[in-house]
């Protein structure tokens, strides 16, 4: 649940602030569950232009130098594999860690 809500989330609002209003909500944290809201909410990050400060900031300094930089669908489809293994890696290896534990 915390995996699906702080990427959709993430991709709406940004992750600093979903993580600050989702640590501010629940008390009782697990390490496994810290682990997958750090580790899913940043990789949400990769997914579109918008998901993250830092990729915004990208598109507008290629403007400002004169370069075309993505197209929103663009980018999207050109991450989209990355993201998706990104995910796919960090979630498989925090749900192994926490049958370690």
């Amino acid at each position: 649940m915390i995996a699906l809500v702080s990427f959709w989330a993430s991709q709406v609002f940004s992750n600093v602030p979903v993580v600050e209003i989702y640590l501010n909500l629940v008390k009782d944290w697990e390490v496994h569950e810290l682990m997958m809201l750090a580790g899913i909410s940043t990789l949400a990050g990769n997914l579109f232009i918008i998901s993250a400060a830092s990729n915004v900031i990208v598109v507008q300094q290629a403007e400002r130098f004169g370069e075309t930089p993505f197209k929103f669908w663009q980018f999207t489809l050109s991450v989209l594999p990355i993201a998706v293994a990104s995910l796919a890696i960090t979630y498989a290896w925090i749900a192994w860690f926490t049958t370690l534990v």
